[in-house]
Order: C-alpha cells, then sequence, then structure tokens
C-alpha cells in the first residue's frame, strides 16, 4: 500500500474507534436506538446523528394549559380532511380549519393516514375551541385550535407530534415556536409522514446498515485492493 491508502485506512479506523463508543454492538428501539449499558446515555443507531439524539433527549416543550370550565362543547359533524372538519356552531354547521398545521390532501402521499388519523381522534366527539389573531381565513372558513372533550387533547398539536401533519409557516400564529419544536421531534424520529425521510448522518457507515463496524473498514479494504 502507498502512503495515502495507509493514511486513509488510519483516518477510518480512528473515525470508526470514536464513534463505535456510541453505537456498540446491541438490539435498537422503534426508533433505531437505544441505552448504553454502562452510562445510561440513549442514543441512535440506523443514520440518526448523536448530537441529534441528544437533543430529542430533553424535555419536549409542554402544552399550554387551559381551562375548559366555562366553556361550550362544539360537536364534531363532519371530518373534511386532514385538517378541516365541520362543527355545529351556534345552530349552524361550520368550516374549521385547524391553525398552525398542513396536512396532505387525500389524494397525495400520506393524506389518507393524516385524514383516518383526525378521523380516529375527533369522529363522534366534542371539541372546545380557541382562536389566534384572526378568526376566519380567506375562504371564510373559522380558523381555530381544537381540543377534545372531556380530555383536553390538543388536536392540532397532536396531529404535528404524531407526523400527521406539517407546522404551517405561511402564516404566523402565537404558538408557532411550540409547534415547530414538536415538528422537528417528529421528523427526528422519523413518524408518520416523516418515516420515509431517512438521513444517513453516520459518514463512517460507509455499506449502509445502520450501525458503524468493523464491516465497514473491510469494504474500504477491499476497494483498495481492487483499484476499485
Amino acid at each position: 500500500m502507498n502512503k495515502w491508502t495507509i493514511m486513509i485506512l488510519f483516518s477510518l479506523i480512528l473515525l470508526f474507534t470514536v464513534v463505535f463508543a456510541y453505537t456498540h454492538p446491541g438490539g435498537t428501539d422503534n426508533n433505531g436506538g437505544h441505552y448504553n449499558r454502562e452510562t445510561g446515555e440513549y442514543h441512535y443507531h440506523n443514520g440518526t446523528n448523536t448530537d441529534i439524539a441528544l437533543d430529542i433527549a430533553e424535555p419536549a416543550m409542554p402544552y399550554p394549559i387551559e381551562d375548559f370550565t366555562q366553556d361550550t362543547a362544539y360537536k364534531i359533524v363532519r371530518i373534511v380532511d386532514g385538517d378541516t372538519v365541520i362543527i355545529s356552531y351556534e345552530g349552524e354547521d361550520t368550516s374549521v380549519r385547524l391553525i398552525g398545521i398542513d396536512t396532505p390532501e387525500p389524494n397525495e402521499d400520506y393524506g389518507k393516514e393524516a385524514s383516518s388519523f383526525i378521523q380516529n381522534l375527533l369522529q363522534g366527539e366534542f371539541v372546545y375551541l380557541r382562536f389566534g389573531k384572526e378568526k376566519t381565513d380567506i375562504y371564510g372558513r373559522m380558523l381555530a385550535y381544537l381540543y377534545r372533550a372531556p380530555d383536553g387533547l390538543f388536536v392540532n398539536l397532536e396531529i404535528v407530534r404524531q407526523g400527521y401533519g406539517r407546522v404551517e409557516t405561511r402564516f404566523s400564529f402565537d404558538l408557532m415556536n411550540l409547534f415547530r419544536n414538536y415538528n422537528e421531534r417528529a421528523q427526528i424520529v422519523q413518524k408518520g409522514l416523516w418515516a420515509n425521510n431517512k438521513i444517513d448522518y453516520h459518514l463512517a457507515d460507509l455499506n449502509k446498515d445502520g450501525v458503524v463496524n468493523i464491516l465497514d473498514l473491510v469494504m474500504v479494504a477491499n476497494a483498495f485492493s481492487t483499484g476499485e
């Protein structure tokens, strides 16, 4: 081997040694990670950066506390799609566009799943309403945050948290930072519509099997020996 080959192999071995401390052998959970048996630290395999793993380990931003004891609960009449419902409001069927989220249309990729998710959350239920800066949009639909009665589930944020919708960033709203926090977490752990956005953060995982191990170095050595 020439000196450049030796230097490259040495660099890969060093990189492997450093990363191996975080990606030691062992089973992984549904999120592609596990706990270090010695330190108790949670980290990821399967293409997730350890820096991001540390970020996701931080507590999520808390949901706002709401008191609904004086509120009227409105009946869900029909689910239109993943981010729009019809409620019975003051005696009329009223279209409500959920603030802060954007879900795929039913004919788009993951649109049916998004519609099914909100249907499972709200079909046959009642909701409490909270409003933002604007009460209606340009189409005349009511703009609102929905909270399911009687458990107070924050429907808008739950859709983002579970990865069935993205944060709507074209229009500002008062809880945007909260929604962005949960949107980022859903992306990192690849929930819902983010599940196919696989990003390989481990540059040392050369054979793309999700784990940095000796097989990656063997692949490099074979490549050099065959002149590839």
